[in-house]
């Protein structure tokens, strides 16, 4: 029986440290890359100056040509995202004040669904490798009741396995 209990203790404690070196490293890879999307895009920019800047889910995304803007002398650039919601969107225009640019324009697309003030659980993800790093991001997820889950994520699925029954019972 002790063999089997330090057999699990073992196990937990290295899945524990692969799930610190396993975030360190995924973490460290998104904010050095400016390639990989939008979100990506303006959080490694420095200060840009547009004269159009369209924002909103996949219809602004889709049905905003930038090249239309373009053709009449406005610097254009489509921030739309697919599945997007308000709390994304005003999350990145937050984003982009911080890094200085300067914005003569804002297309905010408003549908019934953009117009949800909760956040779009599949985009808002994207900004959660960010939300260590970014003091506005971390503001904007404050007021979300699961910001705690959110920010202290790896301290959350460290209670999750070691007190599941705790978990389930919160959730």
């Amino acid at each position: 029986m002790k063999k089997f209990i330090l057999l699990i203790a073992k196990i937990i404690l290295t899945t524990l440290v692969l799930l610190v070196v396993l975030d360190f490293i995924y973490t460290t890879v998104y904010l050095h890359s400016s390639n990989r999307g939008k979100i990506e895009h303006v959080f490694n920019s420095k200060a840009r100056n547009y004269d159009v800047v369209i924002l909103g889910s996949s219809r602004a995304n889709n049905h905003f040509v930038s090249q239309m803007f373009e053709d009449k002398g406005l610097k254009t650039f489509n921030y739309g995202m697919s599945g997007s919601h308000l709390f994304e969107a005003s999350l990145m225009l937050k984003l982009m004040a911080e890094r200085k640019y300067k914005i003569k324009n804002v297309i905010l697309e408003a549908d019934l669904g953009l117009s949800n003030e909760k956040e779009s659980e599949g985009v808002a993800a994207k900004y959660l490798p960010y939300i260590h790093h970014s003091k506005t991001i971390r503001e904007h997820f404050s007021h979300q009741k699961d910001f705690n889950e959110l920010y202290f994520i790896f301290l959350f699925i460290v209670m999750s396995i070691l007190t599941p029954s705790l978990v389930l019972e919160k959730c």
